[in-house]
């Protein structure tokens, strides 16, 4: 998947935007990811973190972040990270009990 598909997934052209300044590996913590999934935690702008995930098989997302906008820009930023930095994701069969 490249960026510009994740941007059609992008509920408008501002998510979109917001979600590719949160793509710098210093915002998430516990990336990892396996076969289907891909999860992190994402910081907010305070002292929280959005636990994220998405599916990489048919892109659906879930985030604990209070958005009302679906996928949200923590569920692409985590997209976009999956599929242009893997190396950031520790590969895992454990799934998160969140």
């Amino acid at each position: 998947m490249s960026t510009p598909d994740i941007k059609q997934l992008a509920p408008d052209t501002a998510t979109f935007t917001r979600a590719k300044s949160l793509t710098q590996p210093k915002k998430w913590r516990l990336l990892q990811a396996n076969t289907d999934l891909a999860w992190g935690e994402c910081k907010s702008s305070g002292v929280r973190y959005y636990k994220t995930v998405a599916d990489r098989t048919d892109y659906t997302t879930y985030c604990t972040c209070p958005s009302r906008r679906i996928p949200c820009k923590h569920a692409l930023a985590l997209l976009i990270l999956v599929y242009k930095q893997t190396d950031l994701f520790q590969l895992t069969e454990d799934i998160p009990d969140w």
